[in-house]
């Protein structure tokens, strides 16, 4: 479950960016844009959106898309671990 736990371990790094914003997690966050399945925003960007002036200010976009994303990998570890036990 490589792959799995690579998503798990991605998605753990973007709520600590939530949380504690930049720093080690951010960091390496951002040598893996172009490979994630949520948008980091990237040293040089102020804005996902520009011109929306609802946007808040973070550092990884929390859409739908990532939320339920979030739910599906909880979901697919928690099965995988209840497989292996």
């Amino acid at each position: 479950k490589i792959e799995l736990k690579e998503i798990f371990s991605n998605l753990q790094l973007a709520i600590n960016v939530l949380k504690h914003g930049k720093g080690r997690s951010y960091n390496e966050l951002v040598e893996k844009a172009g490979t994630l399945p949520f948008r980091v925003k990237l040293p040089e960007e102020y804005f996902f959106n520009e011109g929306d002036v609802s946007e808040i200010s973070t550092l990884v976009e929390v859409d739908d898309a990532f939320v339920l994303l979030c739910a599906e990998i909880i979901n697919k570890v928690s099965v995988a671990i209840r497989i292996t036990s």
